[in-house]
């Protein structure tokens, strides 16, 4: 982070009374530390005759400052944006020669007790900040921790918490009182400034009893007091913003975040002080995101982690778990994972990147995937190698939630740094966090609390080592852009619907607007530069070296001649099921013009004009006839239905109607995409879409699916089989039967026996306190079914013929609290939340993965 570009700030309380003297610098001592200061200019210091208050705007209160820079040099505006008040960093400047900072009070009365007020840049390791007083200004000792009172005051703001220490009993005749900030050895940055100091003058911060955080029982009494005597105590329940006088004891019987402050007469007030207070009742999800309340089975690993010391134990462990003896890499394997030798033996050839071809070139025989090496390849892939899933949202707009969520801790951002826990929404506050990243984090820490697990790139490399041991052999979506410096074949994503071309996205129906691209819709300006917007972002997307203005061939990847690239999917789930409804009932508004439904309109208005010839009626009367319009008497024309939503009578003329606009768009939608893609991009392949498996199973109510041509999936698999090479099919199902098997080959049959690439599936569990599964099926979900299900699974679809690769969701658990981007929460990992691997389950994934190629139809061992 650079030191200019920080957000820093200061909070300013009312100052007391200063006194100073001049202290003659001969008796400054050369044995206290550092004396020799090449920053500190010869001039005489100060000496404090009573208490004091210093707002630190410049150091003439102090009695000797070293490497200590006022913030303010640096022109960035502080916390809160106060550019009026200054307070003291390290010398950024010297950060490779002085890890010290260092700030000394002297005073002609005894110096009692301190206050000194700091603001922290909270998403690096924070500077250590410690005391030392001194008799006589030569010889200093330590102030011991236990004298110390430290806590966070409020919540951060920006990069910036503001923090308390309030230092008291400190011993008798002390008349020198010493700040060190101590960025250590290994600092880049300037992380702690002193803000404020209160000597003999500030209230000793609120306590509260009982201390413990969270109590047993209905309520608890909590008690608040101050050392310091005299003083009142007010307090608030967050997030409240009154203070109330505290009198007696409070009654606690819910979560409860109290902010307690002490005041009285001639002395700075205690900074507000946050204790939390929970009931154990409440709590759903412990401190290392586990179910609180729920056993985890005995006879099977993961264990329930209970405590710190398990997590550095299990990095221990995961050395043997994951070696070459216990669990080595699958044999016979190209580099890409495919099967060693199989290009001469089954007459494939090697075209440079992966490619579709049939065995010995008969297209009678199985298809496969081939390796850029023309070895068969059945991608073993996984889904979401990446920490993106783990994350959970524990503040909306300001609001904390860890209480409606049951969450028994989390920490402060300062006290993970680098974990990479925190995310930040566009004000720079919080409002994600991953027990995943935590929990990453206490089991790779060093014993001096240094952080070892790295970023992405090392979080991927040790997965990627992982997954090829349990013998998969690909990423699949959602992953992290390092697969191919891993030497792992991947899929990439051209999220059509997010790259926000204008018209081309429909707020209510989950499908991507192409008419926005036709000119003859959408106008003779709007559909050109649409079109024109498409093929750059594609063109960006594939050719990055070459189309890809931000391009840093230091950074990025040359996509286009990537040979761990697989190819690309161009969407996710869209929600082809719901056209059939949803189409008509769309209207075009100001930010939204649908082109799609102005589409349909004129599909419809052309078909009925063709097709009526009655003189005694209209195409418009008996369009309006079929769809239930008749009594609308003020509809009398085509186009004003562009602006009018109206729903769709479930019958077979108006399935009809919508069923063939529903070919129309398809295959111009996927015509249109191909065709620029391949502009562009010859070496990869076209994955499709990743269908819904609502999308799989659709039918219509009026006509059982077999009986029409208009289930979503038939039109479907006919124009993905004329521009993909590859049909993608998110297919959640416990197993794959008859009934399973019989859509598969309608769709296989349907698309010109097209290669299908099951892109996601899984069997999850309830077993760790998870409320909700997938699929939904009622049945039992102990580790031993998920095993046997993955068995079932992958074998069946590698037996079909035409099933080129099964991806398997996902690499890590979602939170028990729900993923953040939606209300997902599902136990469908690998690995559980604490980084700890479902070894029965895996078990059969290791063998079912290693032996595929002896089950694979068009390599199967006779």
């Amino acid at each position: 982070m650079n030191e200019m570009k920080r957000r820093k700030w200061l909070h300013i309380a009312a100052a007391g009374a200063l006194f100073t003297m001049s202290l003659p610098l001969t008796l400054w001592s050369p044995t206290i530390a550092n004396a020799v200061d090449p920053v500190v200019p010869t001039t005489d210091k100060h000496i404090l005759s009573g208490p004091q208050v210093d707002e630190l705007a410049n150091t003439n209160l102090t009695w000797y400052t070293y490497n200590l820079k006022p913030i303010s040099d640096f022109g960035t505006p502080y916390y809160g944006d106060d550019s009026d008040s200054s307070s003291y960093i390290r010398d950024p400047a010297r950060l490779n020669t002085e890890t010290e900072g260092k700030m000394i009070y002297a005073a002609s009365v005894d110096i009692k007790d301190v206050q000194v007020t700091t603001h922290a840049y909270v998403k690096a390791k924070l500077d250590s900040v410690r005391f030392e007083y001194s008799l006589n200004g030569t010889t200093f000792s330590t102030i011991s921790t236990d004298k110390v009172t430290r806590h966070y005051v409020g919540r951060h703001v920006k990069d910036w918490q503001k923090f308390s220490y309030h230092i008291s009993s400190i011993p008798s005749g002390a008349r020198y009182f010493k700040i060190i900030i101590d960025g250590g050895s290994q600092a880049t940055t300037s992380n702690t400034a002193i803000s404020k100091v209160v000597i003999n003058k500030a209230v000793a911060p609120v306590q509260i009893a009982p201390s413990n955080e969270i109590f047993d029982g209905t309520s608890v009494s909590a008690s608040l007091t101050s050392p310091t005597v005299g003083s009142t105590i007010s307090y608030r329940i967050l997030p409240n913003e009154t203070y109330t006088t505290y009198s007696t004891p409070l009654v606690i019987d819910k979560p409860v975040l109290i902010e307690a402050k002490a005041e009285a007469q001639g002395l700075e007030p205690s900074l507000p002080r946050t204790f939390r207070l929970v009931p154990r009742s409440s709590l759903k999800v412990d401190k290392f995101g586990q179910s609180y309340a729920t056993s985890f089975p005995t006879d099977t690993f993961p264990k329930k982690v209970a405590n710190e010391a398990d997590l550095l134990a299990d990095a221990t462990s995961d050395k043997s778990y994951y070696s070459d003896t216990n669990l080595p890499k699958p044999q016979n394997r190209d580099q890409y994972g495919g099967k060693s030798g199989s290009k001469d033996e089954y007459g494939l050839t090697d075209r440079g990147f992966f490619s579709v071809q049939h065995i010995n070139g008969n297209p009678e025989n199985p298809v496969v995937l081939t390796t850029p090496e023309g070895n068969v390849f059945f991608s073993l892939g996984v889904n979401g190698l990446s920490r993106v899933d783990t994350f959970t949202e524990v503040y909306k707009n300001g609001e904390d939630l860890a209480f409606k969520l049951g969450l028994e801790d989390l920490p402060k951002p300062w006290e993970i740094p680098g974990a990479s826990a925190y995310k930040y929404d566009s004000l720079n506050q919080i409002n994600n966090f991953s027990f995943y990243s935590w929990n990453e984090y206490r089991k790779f820490k060093q014993t001096d609390g240094t952080y070892t697990v790295g970023g992405d790139e090392d979080f991927y490399k040790r997965a990627v080592d992982r997954i090829q041991r349990w013998g998969f052999n690909s990423s699949g979506g959602w992953g992290l852009g390092y697969a191919a410096n891993n030497k792992l074949p991947y899929t990439s994503m051209l999220d059509l619907l997010n790259y926000n071309i204008a018209g081309t996205k429909i707020n209510n129906l989950k499908v991507f607007d192409i008419y926005a691209l036709d000119k003859t819709i959408a106008g003779e300006e709007a559909g050109p530069i649409a079109e024109k917007a498409l093929t750059d972002r594609i063109a960006a997307a594939v050719d990055p070296r070459q189309y890809n203005k931000d391009y840093d061939p230091t950074k990025d990847a040359d996509k286009l001649l990537d040979k761990y690239l697989i190819g690309y999917f161009i969407g996710n789930e869209y929600k082809y099921n719901e056209f059939f409804k949803g189409v008509s009932l769309l209207t075009p508004t100001a930010g939204q013009p649908v082109y799609l439904k102005k589409a349909f309109v004129k599909h419809v208005k052309d078909k009925y004009e063709e097709a009526v010839t009655d003189p005694n009626t209209t195409p418009l009367s008996e369009f309006k006839k079929n769809w239930n319009l008749s009594g609308n008497t003020s509809i009398t024309s085509f186009d004003q239905l562009v602006s009018i939503s109206f729903a769709r009578p479930d019958n077979a003329a108006t399935l009809a109607d919508i069923g063939g606009f529903y070919e129309e768009y398809l295959d111009k939608f996927y015509g249109t995409v191909s065709r620029i893609f391949r502009t562009y991009d010859s070496n990869h392949l076209l994955l499709g879409d990743r269908w819904l498996t609502t999308v799989i199973n659709h039918q219509h109510a009026s006509l059982p699916s077999s009986e029409h041509p208009f289930a979503a999936r038939h039109a479907l698999a006919t124009a993905q089989g004329k521009y993909m090479d590859v049909i993608s099919l998110n297919y959640y199902t416990n197993t794959l039967d008859e009934e399973e098997i019989k859509i598969l080959n309608e769709i296989n049959n349907k698309s010109g026996n097209k290669p299908i690439l099951i892109s996601e599936f899984s069997f999850s569990t309830t077993q760790y306190g998870f409320t909700t599964k997938i699929p939904s099926a009622p049945t039992t979900d102990t580790q031993t079914t998920r095993r046997d299900r993955y068995i079932d699974y992958v074998n069946t679809a590698a037996g079909l013929g035409y099933v080129v690769g099964a991806h398997w969701f996902s690499y890590l658990d979602q939170p028990l609290t729900s993923r953040a981007n939606d209300s997902e929460s599902y136990s469908v990992g690998l690995l559980n939340v604490a980084d700890r691997p479902y070894k029965t389950f895996l078990e059969g994934v290791t063998k079912t993965n290693h032996d595929i190629y002896n089950v694979l139809k068009a390599t199967k061992t006779q």
